[in-house]
């Protein structure tokens, strides 16, 4: 919705295309259908007659200028983004920042994605200056901001516009990896599951363990179903696998919580 409260902006995906409707005291009247990127899922208002649209299956971020009495408007900007972007909020100093989520999967990042590197997140916010996209075809985000989850999807911030809330859809399967020294020696029941050696009788090292929750109540055990690990005493609900990053302004580092997921979003707000 527009900030004065007279507009009303809704994506519509099948048709792709950015539908304006005009708030009347007996209800909406369709002023203009704008077309945008392909299958958009997410739309946001800033001041004046621009108005950002999250394109799912383009990779991309539409900025559309609307006309003064709504019946048209156009894009006149296109952002390139990682792959399948979902959400954009407004947030930092003067809602001048635009945070977009999207799967880490190496589309449109300016760096090495590192897709094979063991602990590196599966999700994206990219940062733009509204006000200063860059000159380059795609746009020149601030920063890509890397989360330890998978298929990002909605964002919120904090009514002071100081915090920027991600949900990853995609967060855990209810398992932890504990370290080797933590371990007791040997196999069986109490230790690592085996076998304690191999076909010609040479014994076998000491490991680290995968440790799964077998129901949303209980601590993680070990594959032996009998031990609970000290090293793990907590439960992995569903309600705490949806991770959530939390991104404070200025920059800096801030620390994990988790929550439940938000609905994607589909009309601006």
């Amino acid at each position: 919705m527009k900030s004065d409260g007279k507009l009303l902006f809704a994506v519509n995906t099948p048709d792709n295309r950015l539908e304006v409707f005009c708030i009347k005291k007996k209800g909406l009247q369709h002023r203009a259908s704008i077309p945008v990127g392909l299958e958009p899922v997410a739309v946001a208002a800033r001041s004046g007659g621009e108005v950002w649209v999250v394109n799912h299956l383009s990779d991309s971020v539409s900025v559309v200028e609307i006309e003064p009495e709504a019946r048209a408007g156009r894009v006149v900007r296109t952002l390139l983004v990682g792959d399948e972007p979902r959400d954009i909020v407004f947030a930092g100093p003067g809602r001048l920042r635009a945070f977009i989520t999207a799967a880490h999967r190496g589309q449109n990042v300016p760096f090495d994605p590192q897709l094979t590197t063991p602990g590196v997140g599966r999700a994206d916010v990219w940062v733009f200056d509204a006000d200063n996209l860059g000159t380059s075809l795609p746009g020149t985000p601030l920063t890509i901001a890397t989360l330890f989850t998978d298929t990002p999807r909605a964002l919120a911030v904090t009514p002071d516009g100081s915090k920027v809330y991600a949900a990853g859809f995609h967060s855990g399967n209810r398992t932890t990896a504990i370290h080797q020294i933590l371990v007791p020696d040997g196999f069986g029941e109490d230790g690592s599951p085996g076998p304690a050696t191999n076909h010609q009788g040479v014994p076998a090292p000491e490991v680290a363990l995968i440790l799964k929750s077998r129901s949303r109540t209980s601590p993680c055990t070990t594959p032996s179903r009998r031990a609970s690990s000290p090293a793990a005493p907590f439960s992995t609900t569903r309600r705490s696998r949806r991770a959530t990053a939390i991104l404070g302004w200025p920059t800096r580092r801030s620390p994990t919580r988790r929550c439940g997921r938000r609905p994607r979003s589909a009309v601006a707000s």
